[in-house]
C-alpha cells in the first residue's frame, strides 16, 4: 500500500520551523535539539577556529508581520567564511537528517514542507548571500559521516549519493535562467550521483549537473517551458514563505505560498518528470516530453530514477565579505 510521508520544516539561508500534519510523519523539526540531526559543520576545523564550533544558531525569527518561527540560520561568524577555498567552512554548513527507514520510491510519496526569511536579496542572482539546497540521498554512509572526511578525496561517497536535490536562490530578478529555483537528478558523472570535489576536497553541501556542469549556467532540465515558473520571484525578506517539495513516484513538483496562507494559494514554481530508467528509452522519452512539451530525442545525460532515498541535507549559504587578501570566491552554485 502506497504511503504519503512528511518532512516539516522552516528557514533562512537559513531558518526553519514546523506545523503538524496527519499520515507518517519522519521529521518535525525547529531545531532546538541538536541531537536530532548532524551538523556537517562540526565535521571541520574552519575560521581561525582552533577546536569544533557549529556554524549554526537557533532563534526566535520574527518577520515584518510579527510572524515567529524557531529556527535555525548560520552564525556570524559563519557568514564570514562561508566560502569554498581552505580555511572555510567549504560548502559544510550543512544538516542532515537521516529516515528511519528509507522511503521507497516505488509507490510512495515524500513531502517535504519548510518556511523561509531571507535577510537579503542577491543581485546577481546566484544567490551567493542566501542559497538554499535541499538534497534527498538515496545512499547514506552506513556509520555516518567521520570527522575529517570533507579532506579525504581517497573516501568512497563518504557524505552519502545525491538523489535528487532542488537549490533555492534569493535572487531578486524573475526572467529566463535568472529566478530562484531548480532540480537536479544525481550529480556529476556517476549513475548513482556525486557530490561535488573542488579544490582538493568535497564539498558536501553541493551536487553537479549528471554528466557533469555547472547547475542554473546551462539549459534548465530538460529543455521545457514548463519546468521553471520564471516569472515568480521565490525569496521575501518580508515575511516568511512557505515552500512545499512533492517527491511522488514519477514526477517531482515543487509549490510555494505565503507562510499565513491558505495550502489553497499554492503556486507551481516548476516539476521535473521522473519515468523509470529501467523501462525501455522511447517510454522515458515520450513521458519526459508529454509532461515538459519538449521534444527531446534521447533522456538526458546519465538519466537515472533512484528507488529509495534514506535522508535528507539542508545546505545554508550564507553572505559576508571575501577573506582578507581574496577579491572574490570561486562558487560551484
Amino acid at each position: 500500500m502506497a504511503r504519503l510521508f512528511y518532512l516539516l520544516l522552516a528557514l533562512i539561508p537559513g531558518l526553519l520551523t514546523a506545523q503538524s500534519f496527519q499520515d507518517t510523519l519522519l521529521i518535525e523539526e525547529n531545531f532546538s535539539d541538536t541531537s536530532g540531526f548532524t551538523d556537517l559543520s562540526r565535521l571541520l576545523i574552519w575560521g581561525d577556529n582552533t577546536e569544533v564550533e557549529s556554524g549554526f544558531q537557533h532563534d526566535s525569527i520574527e518577520d515584518s508581520r510579527g510572524l515567529i518561527n524557531q529556527a535555525i540560520h548560520m552564525t556570524p561568524k559563519a557568514m564570514e567564511y562561508a566560502g569554498y577555498q581552505p580555511n572555510t567552512i567549504r560548502a559544510s554548513q550543512a544538516v542532515d537528517f537521516r529516515f528511519p527507514t528509507p522511503v521507497s520510491r516505488e509507490a510512495d510519496t515524500l513531502i517535504v514542507e519548510f518556511d523561509a526569511l531571507w535577510d537579503a536579496l542577491n543581485s546577481p542572482g546566484w544567490g551567493e548571500s542566501g542559497r538554499i539546497v535541499v538534497t534527498l540521498l538515496h545512499d547514506y554512509p552506513e556509520n555516518g559521516i567521520p570527522f575529517g572526511a570533507i579532506d579525504d578525496l581517497s573516501a568512497e561517497a563518504p557524505f552519502g549519493r545525491p538523489a535528487y536535490n532542488m537549490r533555492l536562490r534569493n535572487t531578486e530578478n524573475t526572467g529566463a535562467f535568472q529566478s530562484g529555483g531548480l532540480m537536479l537528478y544525481g550529480g556529476g558523472e556517476d549513475l548513482e550521483g556525486e557530490i561535488e570535489q573542488a579544490f582538493g576536497y568535497w564539498l558536501p553541501g553541493f551536487s553537479s549537473e549528471a554528466g557533469g556542469g555547472t547547475p542554473g549556467q546551462g539549459d534548465p532540465y530538460p529543455l521545457s517551458p514548463t519546468q521553471k515558473n520564471e516569472g515568480l520571484a521565490l525569496a521575501s525578506t518580508t515575511h516568511w514563505m512557505h515552500y512545499t517539495w512533492v517527491i511522488a513516484p514519477n514526477r517531482l513538483s515543487f509549490y510555494q505560498r505565503d507562510a499565513l496562507a491558505p495550502e489553497s494559494d499554492n503556486e507551481l514554481v516548476m516539476l521535473m518528470e521522473t519515468p523509470r530508467s529501467d523501462q525501455f528509452e522511447g517510454l522515458i522519452v515520450g513521458q519526459l516530453n508529454e509532461a515538459h512539451g519538449t521534444d527531446i530525442n534521447e533522456p538526458p545525460a546519465l538519466y537515472h530514477w533512484f528507488e529509495q532515498v534514506e535522508a535528507l541535507r539542508l545546505y545554508f549559504r550564507g553572505g559576508g565579505p571575501s577573506l582578507p587578501g581574496q577579491s572574490g570566491s570561486t562558487s560551484p552554485v
